[in-house]
């Protein structure tokens, strides 16, 4: 057989603290849970939880870049993004290129 290990969580109790009047702060003012987080519903939750797992996934408008008032109109710098007019590879779609029979592996 194998060794068999239990663990168990042992309480302590302990004082909050010992300033009276920041003990009167902390029971007083705490806020209320309810007040200060609104209830979602299944579909929002769990729409927000796949947005944030998969974020290449979620659709997001990307927003006009900021220009601030004294900047020239046309700009100075000239650049390019790598990937403007492709659109966005996920991650498993990489992780499937690697497999594909047709790449260039030596071996």
């Amino acid at each position: 057989g194998y060794a068999k290990t239990t663990i168990r969580a042992r309480t302590a109790e302990t004082t909050l603290t010992d300033n009276a009047a920041l003990l009167a702060t902390v029971l007083e003012d705490q806020p209320n849970p309810t007040e200060a987080f609104s209830r979602m519903e299944f579909d929002d939750m769990k729409k927000v939880l796949h947005d944030y797992l998969a974020p290449e996934e979620a659709e997001t408008d990307v927003p006009a870049p900021m220009v601030a008032f004294d900047t020239p109109s046309s700009p100075t710098n000239k650049f390019s993004l790598e990937n403007s007019g492709k659109k966005a590879e996920s991650k498993a779609d990489k992780f499937e290129s690697l497999f594909e029979e047709d790449s260039k592996l030596p071996f």
